[in-house]
């Protein structure tokens, strides 16, 4: 945990991700979305200032902390700060409209990952959509010594998701331009979809 807290000690430009802005006029006005692993929260963050109400969880205090700040600056009433690891977290029956869950699901054992996605499946609202990006097999770390705890296959993202509606996806080798803990640009697999009930 520790790397995280100093990887998110430096603050960042609130803008949503990339896949998020490819859908969110999409959501209902006054839609509860949750944000798993929500880092710094700049996917929360945007969320929240167009009006959603939105659950923001993260293991790391530091992320969560600069979040609270932005929070009482803004005064962010609709945003609900959680700072716990998620599999600590059940999500509720109905409760949500957008689950987004961006870039952790690799840091778990895969049948923990597994177990989540299905909880997810099992808990979203009906028209409701689900948010997921994962790193693939392809990911040029998958061959290194510094692996992530699990790796997807070729489609399996896409297979999971067979029996929803799928607004869009994507498998690849993208570049990143450099991120904080990692600022070099350096490539990824990925695999990332937007999936409707």
């Amino acid at each position: 945990m520790e790397k995280y807290n100093k990887t998110y000690s430096v603050n960042k430009n609130i803008k949503p991700s990339q896949i998020l802005s490819l859908i969110w006029k999409n959501f209902l006005s006054n839609s509860k979305i949750i944000d798993l692993g929500c880092g710094q929260g700049n996917d929360s963050l945007f969320l929240v200032k167009n009006g959603f109400l939105v659950t923001a969880i993260d293991s790391s205090s530091v992320a969560i902390n600069q979040m609270k700040v932005k929070k009482d600056e803004l005064k962010l009433n609709n945003l609900e700060l959680i700072c716990d690891d998620i599999t600590n977290f059940n999500i509720e029956k109905d409760k949500y409209q957008v689950i987004i869950c961006r870039n952790v699901l690799n840091f778990l054992d895969k049948n923990k990952a597994l177990e989540i996605l299905n909880d997810f499946k099992d808990n979203i609202q009906k028209d409701s959509y689900i948010i997921i990006e994962v790193f693939t097999k392809n990911d040029p770390s998958f061959i290194s010594n510094n692996k992530f705890v699990s790796y997807f296959d070729e489609q399996e993202l896409l297979n999971l998701f067979s029996d929803y509606e799928i607004i869009y996806y994507l498998e690849n080798i993208i570049l990143d331009p450099g991120h904080f803990g990692f600022s070099s640009p350096h490539k990824h697999g990925v695999a990332r979809i937007i999936a409707q009930k």
